[in-house]
This record gives structure tokens, sequence and C-alpha cells, in this order.
């Protein structure tokens, strides 16, 4: 059972009624914790920094440019399967089911869940995509259109010649 009186001194590492592991901390900790969050919770924007004159317009995009590049943009190249995962993110938010419950009533892992509702994950198998889906008490069902044919000559592709 948590005992937030426990120091680290006695073993500091417990675990709750919940299975949870956590660190008891001693009065110092906790403040020295606190200090630091403080600290970095008001941290001014780029914008803030260029606007109070702290940095130069140079910095400023030098650092925007910077983050850019580190930032991936969304790995959904198709517009009926960002549209699924939309659709997916949406039921679950309207249900009122956090990513959490999603990750353990599928035992998919929360990473991977988040990866896919925000697009880095452009690749999930059909059993990940039923999985979320059925937690939605939702099936999913597949099809296909018409759409445009490539140009297998200019392609280079198999059969192409």
């Amino acid at each position: 059972m948590w005992n937030p009186d426990e120091t680290e001194e006695n073993r500091g590492i417990v675990t709750d009624a919940n299975r949870r592991v956590r660190i008891a901390r001693t009065p110092e900790d906790r403040a020295r914790h606190q200090a630091f969050r403080d600290q970095f919770q008001d941290e001014p924007s780029l914008s803030e920094l260029l606007e109070s004159g702290e940095i130069t317009q140079e910095a400023y995009e030098l650092a925007q440019r910077c983050y850019l590049e580190r930032v991936p943009a969304a790995k959904f190249e198709d517009e009926a399967f960002r549209r699924l995962i939309s659709a997916l993110k949406s039921e679950r938010e309207r249900l009122g089911i956090s990513l959490t419950e999603i990750a353990r009533s599928t035992g998919i892992q929360l990473a991977a869940l988040s990866g896919l509702e925000s697009g880095q994950n452009g690749n999930p198998t059909v059993s990940t995509l039923s999985r979320y889906a059925s937690a939605l008490g939702k099936k999913i069902t597949w099809g296909f259109e018409n759409g445009s044919p490539p140009n297998l000559r200019e392609s280079g592709q198999p059969g192409s010649s």
C-alpha cells in the first residue's frame, strides 16, 4: 500500500493498491521538484522572445527552421485512410474514452495508439485498426472505388515497356 510518509531512505519505492509504483519523496525532494516545475511553467514562446527583443529575427528564423525540420509531417498519404483514423479518434472522443482505456482493452501500446491518431504511424496492421474499432463498438468494412490509374509507362515499373 502506498505510504506518502515513507522516505527515500526507507526504500522509497512503494506500490499502491492499483499496483502503480510510486517513489516516496521527502518534503525537500517535493519542494525541489515543485521549484523546477514552477521555473519552467511559463517559458516564453519564440514569438514572445522575439517581441521582447531577447532574440533577434535571425535567431527566431533559425529556431523555426530547426523546429520544422525536426517535426516530421504526417505520414498518411491516402485521404481515405486519414478519414478512417480521424473517424476512429472522433468516435473515441465522442464516447469519452481515453487512449489509455483503449490501450488497456485492446492490448495495443499507448504510444502506438497515440502515433496512429497523430499520423506518425502511417502503416498500422489490419489487426490494430480492427481492435481499435472493436473497442469502440464498431467494425471496419473494406472496399475500393475507381481512382486514377497509375501511368506505368512513365514510372519505370515492371511491365511498363
